[in-house]
């Protein structure tokens, strides 16, 4: 499968408010909180942590809760202007801060942040080098599903695909398949190399 990523203008026209709480209930919320349970387990101390095109603001809601003393900073990104200005109402925490930057712009360093979270990166075409502008060592917690959409530049059918993709650029130390009937989500932890 060859595609590109969709850009701002097509995610505006095709969520509603309404849309973006199906990521606080049920499949979703199963598989955000798997992703949480293994980065709180290695979460580092004082992390400037970027959750980059976040799709909502659950796992930012939740880690700034659970997580206190572990997050100095949280940069959430998501170039969905009507998203932006739903999360801008959830969220209200001094260390919590918006930022729509395009990730895979060739200016943009991601060597400050100690944690990167993307739940998102089938909508992703330059996934690899985004990973690959981290620092080495920072905390990576990824995901990806076993089925198609429009927006997705790719489809994983295992577990194995999926860590065979990312293992070249992070070192997993935790993984797990959120099953929803033929539905899984692949999750994983680790550090970037």
């Amino acid at each position: 499968m060859s595609r590109i990523s969709k850009d701002s203008e097509y995610y505006e026209g095709t969520h509603s408010e309404k849309q973006f709480m199906i990521y606080h209930s049920g499949k979703y919320a199963k598989r955000n909180e798997v992703l949480i349970g293994q980065l709180l387990s290695v979460m580092p101390p004082s992390a400037h942590v970027l959750d980059l095109a976040a799709g909502s603001s659950y796992i930012a809601e939740r880690l700034l809760t659970r997580a206190v003393s572990s997050i100095a900073s949280y940069t959430w990104n998501d170039f969905n202007p009507k998203l932006v200005e739903s999360v801008k109402s959830r969220v209200c925490d001094p260390r919590f801060s918006i930022s729509p930057f395009d990730a895979d712009a060739d200016d943009v360093s991601l060597k400050k942040y100690d944690v990167f979270i993307c739940i998102s990166l089938e909508h992703l075409e330059a996934d690899i080098e985004i990973l690959s502008k981290l620092k080495p060592g920072c905390v990576v917690s990824i995901c990806s599903p076993n089925f198609d959409d429009p927006a997705h530049v790719r489809v994983f059918t295992s577990m194995e695909q999926f860590r065979e993709r990312y293992s070249p650029v992070i070192k997993i130390s935790h993984e797990k398949i959120c099953r929803n009937g033929r539905e899984e989500k692949y999750v994983v932890t680790g550090v970037k190399k």
